[in-house]
C-alpha cells in the first residue's frame, strides 16, 4: 500500500468490545493466524504511513496495555485511552483526519488503502442482507437517513467528528459517531460489496471481506478464511495440484510460530543452493528432493506474509529476485554436471538458452501488462489454461523426475530445452498477435 499523502492522519482503533468467551478480555486481543487483531490493525495503519495511533478501550485493562507496550516495537506512537475518558488528552491537529477501525473484526487488508484514497469523510459499510445473518447481527450497526448498514470495519473522519462525542463503554460510541457522519454526509457511505475485488499480484478475484471475531471459534474461522484468501490463482500444474494443499497445511502451523516471512525466504534459499550444489555434484536424488521442497517453501513464505499482515513491496521484489538467481543457478549446475560427463560445452549453451527464455518471457509479459493493464496469464480462458502447463521452474523439475529415475539426465535436459522453446514461441506469438493484430478492447482500458 502507498503511504498516506496527508500531513496529519492518525489512527483510532476501537477496542471496546469484549469476547463472548470471557467478558473481561477485549476482542482486540484475540489471535488470528498467530497475531492479535490489535497488531493486525496497527500493521495495516503503519503500511499507510500512519505513525500516531490511539487505542480506545472500554476500561483500564492491564492485558491490553501490555500488548500495546509489546507492539511499540513496530515503531509507532501508541496511546491507550479508556472509555471513561474523552480524547482531550490527544492534541488536536489542524486539518487532522482519523483512520478509524473496528478492533473486534477481521478487516480486508485492502480496505484501509481504499478508504484513505477517498476524498472527505468515508465510512466503509455493507448492507446487512448481503452478509451472513449471524455476522450482521454481531456487527456495529450504523444508520443513514434511509438505509441501515453494518460498519465494514474502516472509516476516515475529520477531527471535529471524533470530538463531538465523549467515548463511553461498549460499541455504542462508534455506532453513534459513524451514524452522525452518514446522516450529515450521505455520500460518505462506501459499500464494500460493490468494490471490484480483483487482486493483480495474486491473479485472482477476492470480494472485500469483514468478519467479526468475538470468540475462539471465530478466531479459527478467521484463520481458515485467511489461509484460503492467501492463495494465488492461475498456477502451473504442480503448484495447483500438489503444492497448494501442502503449503496450506504448513501455513496452518507456522502462522502460529514467531517466524517471519523473510526467515522462511532465507530457509527456502538455503535449501535451493543446497539443491544447486547437488545438481553440480551429480547427486540427482538429493538435488531433486531439494528442488521439490523449494517449490513448496516458495509458496509458504508469501502466504505467511499475507495471513500475518507482513507484506512489503521491497520484500516481494527481493523474493522474486532471489527466486530467479537460484533458478538460474540450478540450470548452470545441471549444465556443469552434464559437461563433466563428456558432453562438452553444449550443456552450458542449453542452460544459457533456458535462462534466456525465462528472461525473454518476463520481458514479453511486462510489455503486455504495460500495454493492456493486465497480466497475460489472466487475459483470456486460453491464457489461463496455458499458464497451467507453461515452462517454468516447477514444471521443468517435475518433467525431469522420470529422466532422473532412469538415469537419463542428458535426454531429460534436451526435453526441458525444447519445453522452454515451445513456451517462448507461444508467448511471443500470443503477445505479438494481441498487441499488433487485435484492437484494444474497451474493458482492457
Amino acid at each position: 500500500m502507498n503511504g498516506s499523502s496527508e500531513p496529519d492522519v492518525r489512527g483510532l482503533i476501537v477496542a471496546t468490545q469484549k469476547t463472548e468467551d470471557d467478558r473481561r478480555i477485549p476482542c482486540a486481543l484475540l489471535r488470528v493466524c498467530g497475531i492479535t487483531l490489535l497488531e493486525r490493525h496497527i500493521r495495516q495503519m503503519r503500511n499507510l504511513g500512519i505513525r500516531q495511533i490511539v487505542v480506545l478501550a472500554a476500561d483500564r485493562d492491564a492485558r491490553l496495555q501490555s500488548e500495546i507496550d509489546r507492539l511499540k516495537k513496530l515503531k509507532v506512537n501508541l496511546t491507550l485511552v479508556n472509555g471513561a475518558q474523552d480524547l482531550s488528552r490527544v492534541p488536536e491537529g489542524t486539518g487532522c483526519r482519523w483512520m478509524l477501525t473496528d478492533g473486534s473484526a477481521l478487516v480486508d487488508f485492502r480496505l484501509p488503502g481504499v478508504v484513505a484514497s477517498q476524498r472527505g469523510e468515508t465510512v466503509a459499510v455493507a448492507p446487512p442482507e448481503k452478509l451472513p445473518q449471524a455476522d450482521a447481527a454481531r456487527g456495529i450497526r450504523v444508520d443513514a437517513d434511509s438505509q441501515g448498514y453494518v460498519f465494514a470495519g474502516c472509516a476516515r473522519v475529520s477531527d471535529r467528528w471524533i470530538r463531538v462525542l465523549s467515548p463511553g463503554p461498549g460499541q455504542q460510541w462508534a455506532a453513534d459517531l459513524l451514524s452522525r457522519v452518514l446522516r450529515s454526509v450521505p455520500e460518505s457511505a462506501l459499500d464494500v460489496t460493490l468494490l471490484p475485488g480483483h487482486i493483480h499480484d495474486m491473479r485472482r478475484d477476492l470480494p472485500y471481506y469483514w468478519l467479526p471475531i468475538r470468540n475462539r471459534s471465530d478466531s479459527r474461522r478467521g484463520k481458515d478464511f485467511l489461509i484460503s484468501a492467501s492463495q494465488k490463482d492461475v498456477l502451473d500444474w504442480p503448484a495447483l495440484l500438489i503444492h497448494r494443499p501442502v503449503e496450506n497445511w504448513i501455513v496452518r502451523y507456522v502462522c502460529e510460530w514467531p517466524i517471519t516471512p523473510n526467515q522462511l525466504t532465507l530457509i527456502c534459499n538455503i535449501v535451493a543452493y543446497w539443491a544447486a550444489y547437488h545438481f553440480a555434484l551429480g547427486s540427482m536424488g538429493w538435488a531433486m528432493l531439494g528442488a521439490l521442497i523449494v517449490g513448496v517453501l516458495d509458496g509458504v513464505d508469501g502466504k505467511q506474509a499475507r495471513v500475518k499482515q507482513m507484506m512489503s513491496r521491497l520484500g516481494g521484489i527481493l523474493e522474486h529476485l532471489c527466486d530467479s538467481i537460484y533458478e538460474y543457478a540450478w540450470q548452470f549446475a545441471i549444465g556443469f554436471r552434464l559437461a563433466g560427463q563428456g558432453h562438452g560445452g553444449v550443456p552450458y549453451g542449453m542452460a544459457l538458452f533456458i535462462v534466456g527464455v525465462d528472461m525473454a518471457e518476463k520481458v514479453l509479459l511486462t510489455l503486455f501488462e504495460r500495454k493492456r493493464g493486465m497480466s497475460l496469464n489472466v487475459y483470456s480462458p486460453f491464457d489461463r489454461a496455458f499458464r497451467i502447463i507453461v515452462g517454468r521452474r516447477n514444471t521443468y523439475m517435475w518433467t525431469l523426475i522420470p529422466f532422473v529415475v532412469f538415469d537419463a539426465l542428458w535426454v531429460g535436459y534436451w526435453v526441458i530445452a525444447v519445453y522452454a522453446l515451445m513456451t517462448l514461441l507461444e508467448r511471443a506469438c500470443r503477445v505479438g498477435y494481441l498487441l499488433i493484430f487485435r484492437p484494444v478492447k474497451k474493458e482492457d482500458n
